[in-house]
């Protein structure tokens, strides 16, 4: 039951990263043509492009280095 709950949290961790990911986009397209008037939207679209992007490489970091310690373990305890 545990392990459904780790896969389920990183899947929504992921999908929140990956989202973060697409609204920085868009809105550092959107504060960059609009002119200097909208150029506060673009500085968020980029802070969100990296914080999205963050989230996504610790995430897939964390779960890379999980499986390959449990894959380690298993090789010790045949």
């Amino acid at each position: 039951m545990m392990q459904i709950v780790r896969v389920l949290a990183r899947v929504i961790l992921i999908s929140l990263g990956l989202v973060a990911i697409a609204a920085g986009g868009l809105c550092t397209v959107l504060g960059s043509t609009s002119g200097s008037d909208m150029l506060w939207m673009a500085m968020i679209g980029i802070v969100s492009l990296l914080a999205g992007g963050a989230v996504v490489w610790a995430t897939f970091r964390h779960w890379r280095r999980e499986v390959s310690a449990d894959d380690s373990s298993q090789a010790e305890n045949p």
